[in-house]
């Protein structure tokens, strides 16, 4: 009918006859769907948050009632004197791996060829849940939001290491001061990064729980960023913190005895995400198609037209992406 109305020269449209335009129907279902994804994702994102708060607060509040009820720091029975402990060393015949001033070396990638470390205190953490969330916080904090953002690459592997540390003063402007003046700032460098190391026997300022004697690294790196990608599922376990090398009693000086120049601890690595790499690509994918239906529909353009406009986009929305990743000194 519409056909022969409009051959009489009659101007008329679907809506007009009581009939759906099939292609605004589909666009308009892909609409409905893509709401109740997102809003499924973000429901899901807030049960996530709220656990992980709870969880956090509950083990918070066990930590504190195990710090006020009884130190930590206790020395050693004297029915297990007699027999040796399963440690590399034993320094100031205390147990376990805490002492008054317990550090973590943490090593990981902040520019192309700059690697730089801290020493993380650990004195007061009790198991491999707070140990990593403090890790998964001091990385991401290293990153910045941008570059998680606008970065193909992530955390791919964790290793035990030996590195070379310095310390250089470098300049920094400081923008939020009156005169815009330059500040000395101290940058941790990090060089000659020796994968698979533990300290020796002879470096009695270090100490760790040897899990199998001889066995180097003693954990996995797929064990760790396990337990780093989802630090709940360690829960109360210690395997971790007591294999980790611990720089005992005080923080490293450099360049003064025992420490000099020489540290042993562990290396955040980054690499390449496939999973951002699908994540991007599938996107851009994504936005293309949408942009060539909506272009065609609006603009009465032929389709091939439209989507050879959305291939144009999606090149350089791909090469824009690229860019960004030199631009951060990512690759």
């Amino acid at each position: 009918m519409a056909t022969k109305l409009r051959g009489e020269g009659v101007n008329v449209t679907l809506e007009e006859l009581g009939l759906a335009d099939p292609l605004a129907l589909m666009l308009g279902n892909l609409v409905f769907r893509l709401r109740i994804q997102c809003a499924n994702i973000w429901n899901s994102l807030k049960r996530t948050l709220y656990r992980g708060i709870s969880r956090t607060n509950s083990v918070s509040n066990s930590s504190i009632t195990r710090n006020t009820g009884k130190s930590p720091r206790s020395t050693l029975p004297s029915s297990s004197q007699s027999s040796p402990l399963p440690l590399v060393s034993v320094r100031n015949s205390q147990a376990g791996i805490q002492n008054s001033k317990d550090f973590i070396l943490v090593c990981s990638k902040d520019d192309k060829w700059l690697t730089t470390w801290k020493d993380l205190e650990v004195s007061k953490i009790l198991s491999d849940q707070e140990l990593f969330n403090i890790l998964r916080r001091e990385y991401y904090f290293r990153k910045g939001r941008l570059k998680r953002l606008l970065s193909l690459k992530a955390l791919c592997s964790i290793v035990f290491v030996k590195v070379c540390r310095d310390i250089h003063v470098c300049h920094e402007v400081r923008w939020f001061t009156d005169n815009n003046k330059f500040a000395l700032r101290e940058q941790h460098e990090a060089d000659c990064i020796q994968p698979d190391q533990l300290p020796p026997l002879s470096e009695q300022h270090y100490d760790f729980h040897e899990r199998i004697p001889g066995h180097i690294p003693p954990i996995g790196s797929d064990f760790l960023m396990h337990r780093f990608s989802d630090p709940c599922k360690c829960r109360n376990n210690t395997l971790c913190l007591k294999q980790f090398p611990k720089r005992v009693g005080q923080a490293p000086v450099l360049g003064q005895a025992p420490d000099m120049f020489t540290g042993w601890g562990i290396y955040l690595k980054d690499g390449w995400s496939g999973e951002k790499l699908c994540i991007w690509s599938f996107g851009l994918f994504v936005f293309s198609l949408i942009f060539g239906i909506v272009w065609s529909t609006t603009h009465k353009a032929a389709i091939q037209d439209a989507f050879a406009i959305a291939s144009y986009i999606l090149g350089a929305l791909a090469s824009g992406l690229g860019s960004f990743q030199v631009m951060l000194n990512l690759i």
